[in-house]
């Protein structure tokens, strides 16, 4: 499993984001409502946290590095951002999650080897709604083609734990997927 050291560049990583990303479309799909409370997975140095929580009602930021915590106080700092929580934590260790009404992986989700457990945890913790940021399996950008996970895989991989996909985007080298619970309306 890899993670983002310490040298991870961030800023190009904002920058090819804009790129590879549709960000407002994003946005879009992802529907923030004034009452939602967003858990930024893997946030890096908080790009989507900053821009979700303009439109929500708190963001928990979970980011084990310290340089993209670092850029992402400054973010709140500069922007008087009062409601994003940095939670510093290995995510594959943490027992419990706060009540989130969205959960959000922008390009991680394959990251992580407790993905499934990870589901269960937020199942436990209300059945939020997942929106997944993930590299096309057979796109040129992107981590090694051996780690990436395919819509029909992270489709199989959500109804596992009793969730459908609601709608998708696609873009040239990555997709978007929303999941919602589903007993849900």
């Amino acid at each position: 499993m890899h993670h983002h050291h310490d040298d991870f560049d961030y800023e190009r990583i904002d920058e090819m984001r804009t790129k590879i990303v549709d960000v407002q479309k994003v946005v879009d799909l992802i529907h923030i409502e004034k009452e939602d409370v967003i858990c930024d997975m893997g946030s890096g140095s908080g790009f989507y946290s900053a821009l979700f929580s303009k439109h929500c009602k708190h963001v928990y930021a979970y980011e084990w590095s310290e340089k993209g915590n670092e850029i992402l106080e400054k973010r709140i700092k500069e922007n008087h951002i009062d409601n994003i929580t940095i939670k510093r934590e290995n995510i594959c260790k943490v027992s419990s999650f706060p009540e989130c009404t969205k959960v959000f992986f922008s390009t991680s989700f394959h990251d992580f080897e407790c993905r499934e457990n990870l589901i269960e945890l937020f199942k436990r913790a209300g059945s939020p709604d997942f929106v997944l940021i993930e590299f096309k399996k057979e796109g040129e950008v992107g981590p090694p083609a051996g780690i990436r996970i395919s819509k029909n895989e992270l489709e199989k991989i959500f109804s596992r734990h009793g969730y459908s996909m609601k709608k998708e985007i696609e873009f040239e080298y990555t997709y978007v997927s929303y999941f919602t619970p589903v007993n849900s309306h």
